[in-house]
């Protein structure tokens, strides 16, 4: 449960959760500081995320990617106060903390749980075939009201 009382219940576990998704959210919290430990979870989130068409993190849930190798060679964010948490989690990934958001395709990181406001604008662009100049448009003034050349590299990174 979120700190606001937000509740999600889940229709599935890991045990019968489809083998192919369209998105993967890894959520973040206090949590994941024990998870990073959890092998059966870390193996579960690397085999999911190299299915999917989006694999998305909040906050602390980039170190759970991390771990789990989803991140390396890739561009990654978290909250201010677990980049270190993901250093260690993502020693092989490029950190980044000027940003609040990153997609390395297909890998999407935000800072933290004020930036799930904004998600659905940012799936909505993301999922915008062919990437048009009206998607990128809306990824750059929605998500990051930052003007910086730097922040615009991060978010359309493509592989």
């Amino acid at each position: 449960m979120a700190i606001g009382g937000l509740r999600f219940t889940p229709d599935v576990t890991i045990d019968n959760c489809p083998e192919e998704l369209d998105i993967l959210i890894v959520p973040g919290g206090w949590g994941t500081r024990n998870e990073v430990k959890n092998v059966n979870i870390l193996k579960w989130i690397a085999n999911r995320a190299s299915k999917t068409r989006l694999t998305a993190s909040v906050c602390a849930g980039s170190s759970l990617l991390g771990r789990s190798g989803s991140l390396n060679g890739r561009e990654a964010t978290t909250h201010w106060r677990a980049f270190d948490f993901l250093r260690q989690a993502a020693p092989n990934a490029n950190i980044r903390e000027d940003v609040r958001f990153t997609l390395d395709d297909p890998i999407f990181t935000s800072a933290g749980i004020l930036q799930e406001s904004t998600w659905p604008c940012a799936l909505s662009a993301i999922f915008s075939e062919p990437r048009s100049e009206r998607s990128r448009h809306v990824k750059w003034n929605i998500l990051i009201p930052t003007k910086t050349t730097d922040v615009e590299k991060v978010i359309f990174k493509r592989r």
